[in-house]
């Protein structure tokens, strides 16, 4: 992390410090508590899945204190009881979680940086009741002739030649498929996250949906001859710890067919190897992707770590970031310290 951006960041840092300490504290609590709203949600989802949680709630908390930003901190609790609300769990044991983590944070953090730790727990403490009210509240609610729920019908169902047919209907040029694939594809897997959450969508079908996703943009793809042989060479790479890989498969397969060299890093890869390959390749751009809000503190930490060291770098080598995870935030390539945000994959020759 960059000598700035410590400085800016003294909140992150200091619960950084503690996190193992809290995480251990707020596990004890959530499971010896004698409260019956607390004993009521371990029974019902188990002990594995509330570690789970804990671990993945304090990575949001990380991310609100990196970025400072509060709407992330909002936006992740709408997730997170809408979710909980259709598996019935009761609403108000994350008032409980909430005022735990407040209160063990004021254990270990000095008391001027907690003060404005705190904020942001009383904030979600103070929406509670209306985030209780907005849980049930149906979104990506698509009419039965919307080319995008027909789309997802068909990849929920693993019905590749009826997905193809519908990609391939709209897909006459490479230009035509970015369109469909940033309009309908981005609408369609939206709808089926939401029929995740909803608990009206296994995890298997949720699987086959993707997977069926992948097989046929891959073919479509394949079916594009590549246009000019352009001089540069893109990297690519999902965040570190970032295992959906789908994205980056079908942005190296785009730029491709554009007529760029692309080397793809793939998903998983730790962010010191990723700056290895970097400076044995010699790239002109890294496109670094990230689906999850949770990655974006390991994509921020890469970008300074890069940053730090651009001089060894070619003097028009850019860094950019591209994925779901960016769309909420503004202006995301000047709050990571990125060269651009590629907000559609059309987008690159912008900057080429």
């Amino acid at each position: 992390m960059s000598r700035n951006r410590n400085k800016q960041n003294r909140k992150f840092i200091e619960f950084k410090r503690y996190e193992h300490e809290i995480y251990l504290d707020i596990n004890e609590a959530i499971l010896k508590s004698d409260i019956k709203i607390a004993q009521d949600v371990i029974e019902e989802l188990g002990i594995n899945e509330i570690h789970y949680m804990i671990k993945y709630y304090q990575k949001i908390v990380l991310n609100t204190l990196f970025f400072n930003d509060q709407k992330m901190f909002l936006e992740y609790h709408k997730w997170l009881y809408r979710v909980y609300f259709y598996r019935r769990i009761d609403l108000d044991f994350f008032a409980f979680l909430n005022q735990n983590f407040q209160n063990i944070c004021l254990k270990y953090i000095k008391s001027d940086i907690c003060i404005n730790i705190g904020e942001f727990f009383d904030y979600i403490i103070k929406e509670h009741e209306q985030l209780k009210k907005d849980a049930s509240k149906k979104r990506y609610i698509l009419d039965e002739e919307d080319k995008a729920k027909t789309f997802a019908q068909a990849l929920i169902s693993g019905d590749s030649k009826k997905a193809l047919q519908l990609c391939k209907k709209e897909s006459s040029s490479l230009d035509n498929f970015l369109l469909f694939y940033n309009d309908i594809v981005s609408n369609a897997m939206k709808y089926i996250g939401f029929l995740w959450e909803s608990s009206e969508l296994s995890i298997s079908k949720e699987h086959i949906a993707t997977n069926t996703l992948e097989e046929v943009i891959m073919e479509v793809l394949n079916s594009f001859e590549n246009e000019n042989k352009k001089e540069k060479h893109i990297f690519l790479s999902c965040a570190p710890s970032e295992l959906h890989g789908l994205g980056v498969k079908v942005a190296s397969k785009v730029f491709q067919v554009q007529g760029y060299k692309v080397s793809n890093l793939g998903s998983n890869i730790p962010f010191e190897e990723v700056k290895k390959a970097i400076i044995e390749f010699k790239p002109d751009f890294i496109i670094l992707t990230a689906t999850l809000q949770t990655s974006l503190i390991e994509v921020a930490s890469l970008i300074d770590e890069i940053n730090k060291d651009k001089m060894i770098f070619s003097k028009d080598f850019k860094v950019a970031i591209a994925g779901g995870a960016f769309e909420s935030l503004t202006s995301p390539s000047k709050l990571l310290q990125a060269d651009f945000y590629l907000d559609e994959l059309k987008d690159l020759n912008k900057y080429s």
